[in-house]
């Protein structure tokens, strides 16, 4: 998020609340083939497809280009 002050946080949180967030205003974006995510903790809570996991840090994420196949009209 780009906000830095808490003000402005607030007033993009209020966008948000409301459906008027901008991405080119509020957000930074990243392209990147692999990110390794570090914390403070040995584990932490992970969502996959709806259910947490506990996973051991620092975890690895990776970009598979063309590993699923979608399918639209």
């Amino acid at each position: 998020m780009k906000p830095r002050e808490p003000l402005e946080f607030f007033w993009m949180v209020c966008r948000m609340c409301f459906g008027r967030l901008d991405q080119a205003r509020d957000l930074e974006t990243f392209q990147l083939a692999a990110a390794e995510v570090s914390a403070k903790t040995s584990r932490l809570p992970v969502a996959l497809d709806g259910d947490v996991q506990i996973m051991h840090t620092p975890l690895q994420y990776r970009s598979r280009p063309r590993a699923l196949t979608v399918i639209v009209p």
